[in-house]
């Protein structure tokens, strides 16, 4: 990020800064330190751009098998109804049915 210091002459301190999304100059004299966007909206599109960079590096890693993401992190439908859960169903027909289904997801029966 460029940006610029200019003195006037009552003694103001007017800082010029770039737009990190959008290239625009804007004064950030009156602005927070950390501000990088001239607008709202610049901001807004600039995260939107920073989160599908993040998914797109992200798909590419589980696609290449370096991470690896689990049913519940995918945001599956069925994780709560199909899936077996964290802790035993107290009607042992319904725990073995849960256990069928999910060896059969698994594709181990």
């Amino acid at each position: 990020m460029s940006s610029t210091v200019q003195l006037t002459l009552e003694g103001n301190i007017h800082y010029n800064a770039k737009c990190r999304y959008c290239g625009k100059p804007f004064d950030k004299s009156k602005l927070p330190n950390r501000v990088m966007y001239c607008s709202e909206e610049c901001r807004h599109y600039a995260l939107l751009e920073q989160k599908a960079a993040y998914q797109r590096k992200r798909r590419r890693l589980a696609r290449n098998g370096v991470i690896i993401i689990s049913d519940k992190e995918k945001g599956c439908t069925t994780y709560n109804s199909n899936f077996l859960s964290e802790h035993r169903h107290n009607d042992f027909r319904r725990e073995q049915r849960a256990i069928e289904r999910e060896m059969r997801r698994l594709k181990l029966r």
